[in-house]
């Protein structure tokens, strides 16, 4: 099964205190216990998170156009293996 993970927002005074690594990996751990196989998440191309999913293991896949508030931007696409 494969499961996508929507959003991490930390607050940016919160930010570099292992918060967001730890909510990442309770939502990892929560879907191997729910038999998850695979997990993906998208991030705009821009922003600096892309260097955080990237040290927790996330593997690029692709990139997509997508359209928000009649504008369009580049999200980056990641991947990770649960099983």
């Amino acid at each position: 099964m494969k499961a996508e993970l929507h959003a991490i927002h930390v607050l940016p005074d919160q930010k570099g205190k292992g918060i967001g690594k730890d909510l990442f990996e309770i939502v990892k751990v929560t879907l191997i216990e729910q038999k998850y196989t695979n997990m993906i998440l998208s991030v705009f191309e821009d922003n600096p998170a892309t260097k955080f999913y990237e040290k927790l293991g996330g593997k690029f896949l692709d990139t997509r156009t997508v359209e928000y508030g009649g504008k369009q931007s580049i999200e980056r696409l990641y991947g990770w293996n649960l099983s």
